[in-house]
């Protein structure tokens, strides 16, 4: 109620002293002097813009609650943290950072591998490797015969059944040579019990 009160309490002072000032000088307000009326209007102008001043803070003070009830509840949860879930994590990190010191260096554009060194190394590490890069290709031959597949180019005899073949991982080319007039694309590598597996049926 005070804050309404306040832009008209400023604007019939200012009329008021509008108008002292005016007698003082001899001549009492005219209602129709243009004059007149335009100082009244900027008064008005300027006391509309206190009051969206006074509107806007009183917005920014309603919020106040609210943020202080954020900062309370992220106190709260700060407050929650186990140590013992710190101290645990703080030692994960140590045993990775161990860890990548053992199979990495530091340097200026960050961690260098030596994936030469450790190929010849550590025969796990190149097991992982092959892993990584070389896929299974299973085919089920249901014609029971064998067949003449062409793989990447390279022709293989392939048994009645299931047998497989590995290849390098990404796109597979393969053709029937005695159906298939053009060699077919292939790419659905699944990975299965730690190995890449890709499969083509014959039928």
């Amino acid at each position: 109620m005070f804050r309404r009160f306040i832009p008209a309490a400023v604007l019939t002072l200012c009329l008021a002293n509008f108008a002292s000032a005016q007698g003082e000088q001899g001549d009492p307000p005219d209602p129709n002097n243009d004059a007149q009326t335009t100082d009244v209007q900027e008064l008005q102008r300027q006391i509309g813009i206190l009051q969206g001043r006074i509107d806007d803070l009183e917005a920014k003070v309603a919020t106040l609650p609210a943020m202080a009830n954020q900062v309370n509840d992220i106190a709260n949860q700060l407050q929650g943290l186990d140590m013992d879930v710190i101290t645990a994590m703080a030692t994960q990190l140590q045993e990775l950072s161990v860890a990548m010191s053992q199979i990495a260096t530091q340097g200026t554009d960050g961690y260098d591998i030596d994936l030469l060194g450790k190929m010849n190394s550590s025969s796990t590490f190149r097991e992982q490797m092959r892993r990584a890069t070389q896929g299974r290709i299973l085919f089920r031959n249901y014609t029971g015969v064998p067949q003449l597949v062409y793989v990447n180019g390279t022709a293989w005899n392939v048994t009645a059944g299931e047998s497989y073949i590995d290849a390098a991982v990404g796109n597979v080319t393969a053709q029937m040579a005695y159906f298939e007039l053009a060699p077919k694309t292939y790419d659905h590598w699944k990975f299965e019990n730690g190995q890449y597996v890709l499969s083509i049926d014959i039928r």
